[in-house]
């Protein structure tokens, strides 16, 4: 794992500090991340929670390891990162696997609700604004479409089909996409409709990784921007 980084103000960077190996991530001890990263129930829809005292690395770790999610078929991809929303948590997958809402209640998670039609992420992390789930539905090479899912019930409030895939960010009360195309769509986040306010194609196509906001600046690239450049757009 590499870290890097740059200058917004100057324009300077970016700047790495190589491999961290791990040592860097204050969660979890590198033995414990190696463990995990070796255990197959990361990839099989079990939802793994540690609880840290905030104590020396010797103290003890209370874990709960629940299955969530069901797999459904042999290939799948719990890429999505799920989302603790208060006391829920939203969970997300492709592949047959589906989305699970579940309420914290103690040591134990209450189911809200699940299924496989309502949206389930391939790889794209949703987003929550007042109660509502903006995000994408499908797999990436079938085409998912773009929605907006009552947290609450599961309920879809509208749904733009065969929108392509991307990623999604929020910034206050607008979401940022960039499609896999390389373009940038900005829209309303609002339950109502889907509102597109403005359109840019900032990078050529395929654009798959997230791109940065920092104080209203869009930093964006991918592996066919010009010489690897980071490129940089100011959305105030």
């Amino acid at each position: 794992t590499a870290v890097v980084g740059g200058d917004q103000a100057s324009n300077r960077g970016p700047f790495g500090i190589g491999d961290i190996q791990h040592q860097h991530l204050p969660a979890l001890s590198q033995r414990r991340l190696q463990r995990r990263q070796r255990d197959p129930g990361l990839q099989s829809g079990r939802h793994v929670a540690i609880s840290m005292l905030d104590q020396p690395s010797h103290a003890r770790q209370r874990q709960h390891d629940i299955q969530v999610l069901r797999r459904r078929a042999p290939v799948q991809s719990c890429a999505a990162t799920p989302r603790g929303l208060g006391a829920r948590i939203f969970l997300s997958a492709a592949y047959g696997t589906g989305t699970a809402v579940r309420r914290v209640s103690g040591d134990r998670l209450a189911p809200v609700w699940s299924n496989d039609d309502t949206l389930s992420n391939h790889y794209a992390t949703s987003v929550h604004r007042d109660g509502t789930l903006y995000g994408f539905h499908g797999r990436q090479e079938f085409g998912p479409s773009l929605r907006a899912v009552d947290l609450g019930t599961g309920a879809v409030r509208w749904s733009e089909e065969q929108f392509r895939a991307g990623t999604i960010t929020l910034a206050g009360d607008r979401l940022l996409i960039l499609r896999e195309s390389g373009e940038l769509v900005m829209a309303e986040a609002t339950p109502e409709a889907f509102r597109p306010l403005a359109r840019a194609q900032i990078l050529p196509r395929v654009a798959r990784g997230y791109p940065a906001l920092s104080n209203g600046f869009l930093f964006a690239r991918n592996t066919d921007t010009p010489a690897n450049a980071l490129v940089c757009f100011d959305l105030r």
